[in-house]
């Protein structure tokens, strides 16, 4: 099983950002992050998700289960486990027939997911409340915290 940890911050929204991801994969953790100079925090929850999974498909992770766990339950849980796919069969519009906001970036997540899962993987999104105290959670907000600051925080590699 990999365990990964996604969130993302911008200062003022939109305003300088970042974003930052834990990763418990092979017995040990790794940390990864980095900054836009104009984002919203939308938009680096979902950067997040979306160097979380390429980060799965160039270590060529391969029949394993794949859990990301975010504080952003519309954005990133609800969106990928679920909406995404009526999403693309209604050419990217909500169920108001709008068009989605981010919609590049979910192309990408979901082009991703389906590269991940044709490796035998599967996928699930997973809501953990965010400044709980759950630990691995607080850390991927205190580096994507950190970049959006102007700052690079120590990453475990």
């Amino acid at each position: 099983m990999i365990e990964i940890y996604t969130d993302g911050s911008s200062r003022g929204n939109p305003g300088p950002a970042g974003w930052g991801c834990v990763i418990f994969f092979n017995d040990k953790s790794i940390e990864l992050g980095g900054s836009f100079e104009c984002a919203t925090n939308n938009q680096m929850e979902l950067t997040a998700v979306s160097n979380a999974f390429s980060f799965c498909i160039e270590n060529k992770i391969k029949n394993n289960e794949v859990i990301i766990f975010s504080d952003s339950k519309g954005q990133c849980v609800q969106a990928i486990n679920e909406w995404i796919y009526n999403w693309e069969k209604r050419d990217w519009k909500g169920s108001n027939r709008k068009p989605i906001k981010n919609t590049d970036l979910y192309k990408e997540i979901l082009q991703k997911k389906r590269k991940i899962i044709s490796l035998g993987n599967t996928v699930l999104f997973k809501y953990v409340e965010a400044h709980v105290g759950v630990h691995s959670n607080e850390r991927a907000d205190d580096i994507a915290y950190a970049f959006a600051s102007g700052e690079i925080p120590d990453l475990a590699k």
